[in-house]
């Protein structure tokens, strides 16, 4: 408390206890404002930083972005990863489509084939000469699958045997045996996409009486006319020249029948060999030129049963139809390609 005899003009004249309270009331706004200017400039801090949800929203990319610039959004990648999986899907789906249509048109071909004659099926590969691809690449994907392959142990024999010896395949297909052996070998069938392949109806072949050695059928008696097969193959081949013929064992009912009517045609079996479960292979040997009337019209080679694939879903008519369409579709097609494209093709056709 103040004296009454305060001096209020001087200052020395305050007591020891009044400066006590005027410094401890100087103090204490000091500190006040002090305080004011702290959670002033802690509040410029806070306006500076960021808040926790922006904070939160700036972290996220930060953290999956590297350094080197590669960061891709992981919606977009999903995205990607989906649309690919789709485009995949659909090529499968495609291609899938496309190999059941290529095996209806080879089980159709090949059905023509064993239900016709010879001369008709000449005939229809030289009108529609896709027909030969579409049977041969099918053929060659059932080949793929056999554990034997007949025409291997053929090429195997003929190697064993004079280099002099002039052969007939009939039947050849694509001609692969008179490129795996050195002799002179004549290969003929329906079609040919090869120069040294013959295209001709085999019942009536270009070759001269008696001119060959040895005459081959490697999974090649096909049609309903096979007894003029039969006398052709006698008509080229020499006295004792051999006749090869190599079939699917289930096409053959009784194995005694099928030779019987083979000697009508004046050859002697020689051996009969089975190559496996699946195939068998007779080696005959031609005995005489003179073939009785009687004896060829008694010979039954029905014995040889057509070799037939089992329709899955699709009737004959069905396959028609489908084999039509398509070939419509592909005439569309070839109209709309460039000249560049045609004259490729042609050159890989000629070739």
């Amino acid at each position: 408390m103040f004296s009454l005899n305060h001096n209020w003009g001087d200052d020395n004249s305050l007591s020891h206890t009044d400066l006590q309270l005027l410094e401890g009331a100087s103090g204490k706004k000091a500190k006040r404002k002090k305080g004011k200017k702290k959670k002033k400039n802690i509040a410029n801090v806070s306006n500076l930083r960021p808040s926790s949800s922006q904070q939160s929203r700036s972290k996220t990319p930060e953290a999956k972005q590297p350094d080197d610039g590669s960061y891709v959004k992981s919606r977009s990648t999903a995205q990607i990863i989906r649309h690919r999986s789709k485009v995949d899907s659909g090529k499968r789906n495609v291609n899938k489509f496309v190999q059941r249509l290529q095996a209806g048109r080879f089980r159709w071909v090949n059905e023509k084939l064993y239900t016709i004659k010879g001369l008709e099926a000449f005939q229809m590969f030289q009108n529609d000469p896709n027909l030969f691809h579409i049977y041969h690449s099918g053929f060659q994907e059932q080949v793929d699958k056999w554990p034997v392959n007949p025409l291997d142990n053929i090429i195997d024999l003929i190697r064993n045997r004079s280099k002099d010896l002039v052969i007939a395949d009939l039947g050849c297909g694509e001609g692969r045996l008179a490129q795996s052996v050195p002799n002179k070998v004549y290969s003929i069938d329906l079609a040919s996409k090869y120069d040294h392949v013959i295209a001709c109806d085999m019942a009536h072949t270009p070759l001269e009486d008696s001119s060959v050695d040895m005459v081959v059928f490697c999974l090649a008696l096909m049609g309903t006319n096979l007894l003029d097969y039969m006398k052709e193959a006698n008509r080229v081949l020499k006295i004792k020249g051999t006749l090869l013929i190599a079939e699917v064992c289930s096409r053959i009912e009784n194995d005694s029948n099928f030779i019987r009517s083979l000697s009508l045609f004046g050859f002697k079996l020689k051996e009969k060999l089975m190559l496996s479960k699946m195939f068998v292979r007779f080696e005959l040997v031609k005995v005489t030129d003179k073939l009785k009337k009687k004896h060829i019209e008694g010979a039954d080679m029905t014995t040889l049963k057509p070799c037939i694939y089992k329709r899955r879903s699709a009737t004959e008519k069905a396959l028609d139809a489908v084999h039509s369409h398509f070939q419509k579709i592909l005439v569309g097609l070839e109209k709309h390609l460039p000249k560049q494209y045609l004259k490729r093709r042609s050159k890989t056709k000629q070739g």
